[in-house]
């Protein structure tokens, strides 16, 4: 469906989201408008989601439009709204796995057998 102004304040849309292909390959994966609520949720590719609330559909609109999602977000959004995370647990647990995991790895130079031995 095409974003538009007209479809969004439709009662036929109440739930619009775009995903980020090669178009903006930054941090943010998708994100989802849910006009009932003005909420804006944005998934970033490591699987932390956050909400936005109170969106404005017109400004919904111009991010969709927008050549940088990721950085129509930190000029426009980011500092007008409240973003509460609503990460998965069980995302986030992964997410903190991971830094260590790497972390551990520059620790020992990149060399795996290091950490069994």
């Amino acid at each position: 469906m095409k974003v538009t102004l007209e479809n969004l304040n439709s009662r036929v849309a109440s739930r619009v989201e775009f995903f980020i292909g090669q178009c903006d390959p930054q941090e943010i994966e998708s994100g989802e408008l849910d006009t009932s609520l003005g909420t804006l949720t944005v998934q970033f590719w490591s699987g932390r989601t956050y909400d936005y609330a109170e969106v404005e559909i017109g400004l919904f609109c111009e991010l969709v439009k927008a050549v940088s999602f990721g950085k129509f977000l930190n000029e426009e959004i980011k500092p007008y709204y409240t973003a509460t995370e609503t990460t998965d647990p069980e995302v986030v647990a992964r997410i903190v796995a991971d830094q260590q995991f790497r972390k551990a790895m520059k620790l020992v130079g990149n060399n795996p057998a290091e950490l069994l031995a």
